[in-house]
């Protein structure tokens, strides 16, 4: 074997290490910490739908976020590669296990929410000053919410405790 040929192959091999490494640890990491610096305005909205008592809203906001909790999920999946690592390996796992709990929290979330929105309409955070027909129609719908919530929420609570 020529030393030519030996530096095309050392070559190529470092090559493929490189788009390996870029694609399975660099690409990735930039991504995460691009779509970290970005959940507090993603974040915002949610906060604002629940202190404005906005059912129908909090439902859309958090399909809006689940979008890039997905691309982090995605992200960290790729990170996974890399978890045999001493020392690092667990930082890796941590963020992949962290990112799917993430996911699956906000798919529990939008469920939740959304099947409560769709069995009781009128449902919405407002306090409890109204008038008496206000009054009359909230305790109907309190009496349909503790209806559906007894029966919907035993099915979240595999998905809570995990």
């Amino acid at each position: 074997m020529s030393k030519n040929h030996k530096k095309i192959i050392i070559s190529g091999v470092l090559v493929a290490v490189a788009f390996f490494v870029i694609f399975y640890l660099i690409s990735p990491l930039i991504a995460i910490i691009a779509l970290a610096k970005k959940m507090p305005k993603r974040i915002a909205p949610i906060k604002s739908a629940l202190v404005n008592q906005e059912m129908d809203l909090l439902v859309f906001e958090l399909e809006y976020l689940r979008e890039d909790v997905t691309k982090l999920n995605s992200n960290s999946q790729k990170l996974k590669v890399f978890s045999f690592l001493p020392f690092v390996g667990g930082y890796f796992t941590d963020i992949d296990t962290t990112c799917s709990l993430s996911l699956g929290m906000v798919d529990t979330a939008i469920k939740l929410f959304g099947s409560l929105e769709k069995a009781i309409p009128n449902v919405d955070f407002k306090g409890w000053e109204a008038t008496k027909e206000e009054e009359a129609a909230r305790q109907t719908s309190l009496t349909e919410i503790s209806n559906f919530l007894s029966s919907e929420l035993p099915s979240y609570k595999e998905k809570v405790w995990s």
